[in-house]
């Protein structure tokens, strides 16, 4: 291939509209990056050890709550909304307005339960009093992150990326503001942080809803059609089982720590999975942009494009992502040490370990996409189920005797083992 074909390829790559979708998600969450790890620093550095630990252990429940009443419904909507948009280029509200009514059920159902056990919740899983306050506020603050994240696939999903990319920069903004105003009238500590938390996500969370009320959803007549909504639930079903295997499995290392390990432990480990996060901050722009090609007709239908764009994604992502780890690794002591001081020095190792899980992470981003394309959610629920038993067992075998390090590798055994399988069976599936 000579050097025009090359740069004609590039050319094309660069006008195509995938790329365009994807670097315009890339640049609102590299904005969002820049104010995550000021934030972030800004946490690490001024909260008390045993502080972090409960912060860390508050933001895994806001997380598994997310994760365990929303993620496979949004999957779901995406899924569904996504195509019909490509096919008729109407918005699907009605599939909007089941999505939320089925989460908001769940969560009132969860809501005396955790009120009332809360206590014997934290005793009988962790052994442990001191995270009451954590589990309770997590699960707060994971209702109105519920309402964000939904308003924000509400956009993907007609690819205004751009105003998807406002909301979770205005989220994360308000809430760098808030920190500041506490650091500037009082002290930080864990319990004011989680409150500005949860007012952010309720303020903006209202707002949001009452924008899209205003505009999209009141003008239009909304039909709740008994079929329609059966249909949905029914794919719903499998992908909100594979949603709440992936959220225990995401949280599972930081809830077994709380269990086997001192609050220490558990703040080590949350500075590792702190920055572990900071390197995972591209993957949801990548995935918002793929989630809805791939929901589209074109690949729904045809399993050659959904094999040819798998093997161009790995290609890619390996070129990328290989070498940006093996600088993560060479530099990470020193620049962990430059920013958290000595006092986290435990966390550089299982940081490392984690950055190898990012990086596979990238690498087999597409199973879960390529499998909603090819509608195999029960089989996509197997595999996130056979993720939370090996991480499971791997995090109960190996915390005891290597404790956090432990930890960090039974992530990144169990996103290898599975990832790995389910690429195979997307390559010789015919």
């Amino acid at each position: 291939m000579d050097i025009y074909s090359v740069f004609q390829r590039v050319k094309d790559i660069i006008k195509s509209t995938l790329f365009k979708h994807i670097s315009i998600v890339f640049l609102w969450d590299n904005i969002a990056k820049c104010i995550g790890i000021i934030t972030t620093l800004v946490i690490i550095r001024m909260l008390p050890k045993e502080d972090y630990a409960l912060y860390t252990f508050f933001g895994a429940a806001a997380g598994l709550f997310v994760g365990f009443v929303s993620n496979g419904i949004d999957m779901a909507y995406v899924r569904f909304a996504a195509e019909e948009y490509s096919i008729k280029k109407k918005m699907p509200n009605d599939i909007f307005v089941f999505s939320l009514l089925l989460c908001l059920s769940a969560f009132l159902i969860l809501s005396p339960i955790i009120l009332t056990y809360k206590k014997q919740i934290s005793m009988l899983v962790f052994k442990n009093p001191l995270y009451v306050t954590p589990l309770l506020l997590g699960f707060i603050a994971s209702i109105g992150l519920f309402f964000i994240n939904m308003i924000s696939r509400y956009y993907q999903v007609q690819e205004r990326y751009k105003k998807a990319g406002i909301i979770i920069n205005l989220q994360k903004l308000i809430f760098l503001l808030f920190l500041l105003v506490i650091i500037v009238f009082a002290s930080l500590n864990f319990i004011r942080i989680a409150i500005a938390q949860i007012i952010v996500f309720s303020i903006l969370s209202g707002l949001l809803i009452s924008l899209i009320l205003k505009g999209d959803l009141l003008k239009q007549k909304v039909n709740l059609s008994l079929g329609r909504f059966t249909s949905f639930f029914r794919a719903s079903f499998w992908l909100f089982l594979y949603c709440l295997c992936m959220a225990l499995s995401s949280h599972l290392a930081i809830f077994m720590i709380s269990r086997f390990k001192t609050s220490d432990d558990l703040a080590d480990y949350g500075v590792a999975f702190k920055y572990y996060w900071l390197l995972m901050l591209m993957f949801p722009a990548i995935k918002t942009v793929l989630k809805v090609r791939t929901s589209k007709i074109d690949m729904v239908e045809s399993i050659t494009k959904q094999k040819n764009f798998y093997r161009r994604w790995m290609k890619v992502s390996t070129i990328i992502f290989v070498p940006l780890t093996g600088l993560v690794l060479l530099f990470s002591d020193y620049i962990m040490n430059l920013l958290n001081g000595a006092k986290y020095e435990a966390s550089i190792l299982p940081f490392k370990i984690l950055a190898l899980s990012a990086m596979f992470s990238y690498v087999f981003l597409l199973n879960a996409d390529i499998f909603r394309a090819m509608r195999k959610y029960f089989l996509l629920f197997c595999f996130g189920f056979m993720a939370l038993v090996i991480n499971f067992l791997a995090n109960w075998w190996l915390i005891p005797i290597y404790g956090i390090t432990g930890a960090a590798i039974a992530t990144l055994v169990s996103h290898f083992l599975v990832n790995g399988s389910a690429t195979l069976y997307v390559m010789i599936r015919r």
